[in-house]
């Protein structure tokens, strides 16, 4: 039998430690003037029908506009009237056409 000696362990105070306040300042945001912007409101026509000797060409304006935004075809500035000749129509509409898999033959847009 192994006998084990008693210990004794003094008993361990640990002293209260003070943690101060820390003042937290106040930020004052200044407010700051929002302009208002106006946007004209502009009719949207629901069918345009550009003539040519080809065949007219039906657009679906609003459609094409609520789908794929006025700066699409009218770019950055105030939508309005656009000067649409042939070679501008088939580059930009044939061009975005091609993207979107809208018609490309002469006979998808121009209906006689």
């Amino acid at each position: 039998e192994v006998s084990v000696p008693e210990v004794s362990v003094p008993e361990v105070s640990v002293p209260e430690v003070a943690v101060p306040e820390v003042a937290v300042p106040e930020v004052a945001v200044p407010e700051v003037a929002v302009p208002e912007v106006s946007v004209p409101e502009v009719a949207v026509s629901t069918i345009i029908v550009i003539s040519n000797n080809k065949a007219n060409v039906t657009l679906t304006h609003a459609v094409h506009g609520e789908k794929y935004g006025c700066p699409s075809c009218h770019g950055d500035a105030t939508p309005g009237p656009l000067d649409l000749g042939k070679s501008k129509a088939h580059t930009m509409c044939k061009g975005c056409h091609k993207i979107q898999n809208g018609p490309t033959k002469c006979s998808g847009c121009h209906v006689k």
